[in-house]
């Protein structure tokens, strides 16, 4: 076997020693150089970078606060308006008359309120007369007219102004108008109606048989 020092015309060898010291040594588990736990990583980058966060969470929420206080205020103080009570005007008291027949009324034409009552009725051969009164409840003046409707066939009937004193007229506050109308009807169911000038009915009144 030849020398591997030994090298021949044209051949090149590295020195043995200077092989040996270019092998790396296997490192063993217990060597320092072998790390046995992983190394902790530094939080500083993301503690820092927090900071950001936790600032904008209190200006967010110091924002929602004073909003919340500020609604809060103008709906308390809007439930304080709405919960004034406002001037109402209050209607005269009306005592019905003995006949219980009496009604409240209003003319949209005029804008006019009142009260209108049947005070008595009486039936002949002919027909029926009917003292009324008439009372105005707010200023103004407004004219009024009446007819019958027979409730069985629904025929109508005007006063017969020869034997009225009011079959129409006006009327005013405070002046109440009282007075009879006579209807030439055939006896039985009958209604009376308040009309406008127009002829307009505003209200009715049924008059016992």
């Amino acid at each position: 076997m030849s020398d591997p020092t030994t090298r021949a015309p044209g051949q090149r060898f590295r020195d043995p020693a200077a092989m040996s010291s270019s092998v790396v040594a296997p490192v063993r588990p217990d060597s320092p150089r072998f790390p046995t736990q992983a190394q902790p990583v530094k939080l500083q980058r993301y503690q820092s970078a927090r900071k950001p966060t936790v600032w904008l969470a209190a200006v967010v929420l110091v924002s929602l606060l004073a909003g919340l206080i500020y609604f809060g205020t103008k709906t308390g103080e809007n439930d304080t308006l709405g919960n004034t009570p406002s001037p109402t005007t209050s209607s005269p008291t009306h005592t019905p008359p003995a006949s219980g027949l009496a009604v409240e009324f209003h003319s949209p034409r005029d804008d006019l309120y009142g009260y209108w009552e049947i005070l008595e009725w009486k039936w002949d051969n002919h027909g029926v007369l009917v003292t009324m009164r008439v009372t105005l409840d707010n200023d103004g003046t407004m004219g009024f007219g009446w007819f019958a409707l027979d409730n069985d066939n629904a025929d109508y009937w005007y006063p017969d102004a020869t034997r009225s004193t009011i079959a129409t007229g006006s009327v005013q506050r405070p002046n109440p108008i009282t007075g009879t109308v006579y209807f030439e009807i055939p006896r039985g169911k009958l209604t009376v109606y308040l009309c406008d000038s127009r002829k307009n009915p505003l209200t009715g009144l049924v008059v016992p048989e």
